[in-house]
């Protein structure tokens, strides 16, 4: 899933990477848990 998404635009996808990482850090035992 990072691979589409880093191919669309480096300055997009280091976007998203802050926000999923921040994402992923707060809600990311849950999601996984689920």
């Amino acid at each position: 899933m990072q691979n589409p998404i880093t191919r669309i635009e480096p300055k997009i996808a280091a976007r998203l990477s802050k926000q999923k990482y921040q994402l992923v850090g707060e809600h990311g035992g849950v999601k996984v848990c689920h």
